[in-house]
């Protein structure tokens, strides 16, 4: 059986949970991210903002996040 980073890895590559390759889920869509500020320091500090952020900058960054992605699609 491969070590819990391996199955991790494989989660990140293949865009699904650990649970679901596991088998401990049938619901194939990641209910969570792994992110390291090693790796991709950038997002790490905007979850981290987001996360100490209060109630009013939280719905301002989700709206502008929500204007910038409306025209990426």
């Amino acid at each position: 059986m491969p070590s819990i980073h391996v199955i991790q890895a494989m989660a990140e590559v293949f865009d699904t949970s650990v649970d679901y390759l596991t088998g401990r889920t049938d619901n194939s869509t990641p209910d969570t991210f792994l992110i390291h500020s090693a790796t991709d320091p950038e997002l790490f500090q905007l979850i981290k903002t987001y996360r100490t952020s209060d109630t009013n900058t939280k719905d301002r960054l989700m709206t502008y996040i929500q204007q910038i992605t409306k025209h990426l699609i």
